[in-house]
C-alpha cells in the first residue's frame, strides 16, 4: 500500500511540476512572476523523494542471507 500512494504522489508531483514549468516557459517576458517556478521545483523534489522512499523499500525484500559452517 505504502509503494503504491509513493508512485501515486510521485506521479502526480511530475505531472505538476511539468505543467508549472511549461506555465513558466511559456509566460511573457513583462511578467517575471516566479510562482510557476517555486512550484515546479517543489513537486520535483516531492517527485524525487516519492522515488527515494518507493526504491528503498525494494532494496533487499526477497534475499536472505543463510551463513552455514
Amino acid at each position: 500500500m505504502k509503494d503504491l500512494l509513493c508512485v501515486g504522489v510521485g506521479i502526480i508531483a511530475v505531472a505538476i511540476g511539468a505543467w508549472q514549468m511549461y506555465a513558466y516557459i511559456t509566460q511573457p517576458p513583462k511578467d517575471p512572476s516566479s510562482i510557476h517556478l517555486i512550484i515546479a521545483i517543489a513537486a520535483a523534489v516531492v517527485a524525487i523523494v516519492c522515488g527515494v522512499f518507493f526504491m528503498l523499500g525494494r532494496v533487499n525484500k526477497q534475499e536472505e542471507i543463510h551463513i552455514t559452517k
